[in-house]
């Protein structure tokens, strides 16, 4: 999934909890792929003089940018957020909780939308890297129809979120 669907999904299931806790929601659904938006940026005025494969190999290998997006990707730090949260005053709790779900819910959801580019999800324990059959990019992989789908799926969370404004009234 892109980095928007993920924010826009996780902020979307966590709005019940308030404004606090769904925006704690989507930073954390957004906080794996930092690393590579901000590497992204600092590659972006090279962009044209490489391939868009050879734009994603700089953006994913490569230095400690490359291992910190391997354990933001992981379901370790995310897992022990949320094991930890038990620990901390009930409001705090709830916005770490949030933060940690939507942090998950990233990470699940490239385990199942990340074919060639996968990341290793057990990392530091392990770098074995599962492929989805699924890449929510790669044609060879069915991104089209996915992309087609992770679009329906953001407006009618769209059209969830404004037809519940309205009928409370704001």
């Amino acid at each position: 999934m892109r980095t928007y669907s993920h924010a826009i999904l996780a902020w979307t299931l966590a709005r019940r909890g308030g404004g606090t806790v769904s925006a704690a929601a989507a930073l954390g659904a957004v906080l794996p792929d930092l690393p590579a938006l901000v590497k992204a940026a600092a590659l972006w005025p090279r962009r044209r003089s490489m391939t868009r494969r050879e734009f994603c190999e700089r953006l994913y290998t490569g230095g400690a940018s490359a291992k910190l997006d391997a354990a933001l990707h992981s379901f370790f730090p995310a897992t022990l957020a949320l094991a930890l949260s038990p620990a901390l005053k009930p409001q705090t709790r709830r916005v770490v909780r949030s933060f940690a779900l939507g942090w998950l819910s990233h990470n699940a959801s490239d385990l199942l939308t990340h074919a060639e580019h996968a990341r290793p999800q057990l990392w530091p324990l392990s770098d074995f890297r599962w492929q989805s059959p699924v890449s929510y990019r790669s044609p060879e992989h069915h991104g089209t129809a996915f992309t087609a789908a992770e679009h329906a799926v953001l407006l009618a969370a769209l059209a969830r979120a404004l037809s519940s404004r309205r009928s409370a009234g704001t």
